[in-house]
């Protein structure tokens, strides 16, 4: 039980990360774009901070001034954490094969945070 704790504690953590970055991201990309009224960006749909996880993702599929950043296939994996996000959120402990798409999915989206940070 306790080694489930530490486990599932481990997956919310690197779920937190991943939107956080992602949506840190956004932000920075409009901001660039709009200076201060970012927040009022054509593009966005709803604020930044109403965003569910797969809004968020959406928008890097959709919106033209995140197209590139991944690729159809990144896009693809970051969708697929649907399902994992929800197995977090309703506390079914994940499988070996999630967690490491979990973790997959974080280096992804650790890439552009360190883009952002070198820009």
């Amino acid at each position: 039980m306790e080694n489930d704790i530490e486990y599932m504690t481990s997956a919310y953590r690197i779920l937190y990360e991943i939107e956080t970055i992602l949506k840190a991201n956004i932000q920075s990309t409009l901001f660039e774009k709009y200076s201060v009224n970012w927040d009022r960006a054509p593009e966005l749909t709803k604020p930044l901070d109403k965003m569910f996880y797969h809004d968020i993702v959406t928008f890097y599929d959709h919106s033209p001034i995140c197209k590139g950043i991944f690729t159809n296939d990144e896009i693809y994996r970051l969708f697929s954490l649907r399902d994992v996000r929800n197995d977090v959120a309703h506390m079914s402990v994940l499988s070996t094969k999630q967690f490491d798409l979990l973790c997959n999915c974080r280096d992804l989206v650790k890439r552009i945070e360190r883009q952002v940070v070198m820009d």
